[in-house]
């Protein structure tokens, strides 16, 4: 049977994730702990397999905690838990033993791939968090191997930053909604991301967007 611990100091965060589980594992003991001292007591005393963490945590910052938990229990799967998934402290998390990382929001289908994932000793990122981590560990020299966009994609979007749908950029560039789409869909695919935020912050990054 897997023994899953939450570390978190939100009572309502440690019973949503509980309800997730219970609805994508059939077999699994639940433990909980508010801070960092009683996770590492829960996980002494319950024999943990795996625990998710929260970042935020009031007596130590969870990368700290991830740390000492890697250092002292090398089979626990760590999985750290965030509303904001800024890239430099996810790159260190992974550093310092975590096992994966996702947001607290993410859907449950997301939960078990994640659990999955990390019991097969793969490592696992919630698909916006790899995006923007990928951004944040580009280096100069790597900016220069990435496609430039042409005139129509950087039309495309720049309409769509100022709000605008699909359909009215058909209508604006005197081209189909398919069209619209399509350049939508090949320009995802040309710089590797998976939505249009993340889209926008890589090519500011890059430099290709102002």
């Amino acid at each position: 049977m897997l023994q899953i611990g939450i570390v978190d100091d939100h009572p309502i965060v440690q019973d949503g994730i509980h309800l997730i589980l219970k609805s994508i594992i059939n077999d699994f003991e639940f433990y909980s702990a508010e801070n960092g001292a009683k996770a590492l007591q829960m996980i002494e005393k319950q024999a943990i397999d795996l625990v998710f963490l929260d970042i935020s945590l009031p007596d130590i910052h969870g990368n700290e905690l991830c740390k000492q938990i890697r250092t002292n229990w090398k089979q626990i799967k760590i999985i750290g838990l965030s509303v904001h998934q800024e890239s430099a402290i996810v790159a260190d998390f992974i550093k310092n033993g975590g096992n994966g990382f996702i947001s607290k929001s993410a859907e449950r289908s997301e939960y078990l791939k994640c659990i999955e994932s990390v019991m097969q000793n793969q490592t696992y990122l919630g698909s916006e968090i790899k995006d923007d981590l990928l951004l944040y560990m580009i280096t100069p020299k790597e900016i220069n191997n990435f496609p430039s966009l042409t005139r129509r994609e950087r039309e495309i979007i720049e309409l769509l930053t100022e709000g605008l749908t699909g359909p009215q950029i058909a209508k604006a560039l005197f081209i189909s909604p398919l069209t619209v789409e399509t350049h939508r869909k090949n320009i995802l695919q040309k710089y590797q991301v998976n939505n249009f935020q993340s889209l926008i912050s890589k090519l500011r990054k890059l430099g290709i967007l102002n």
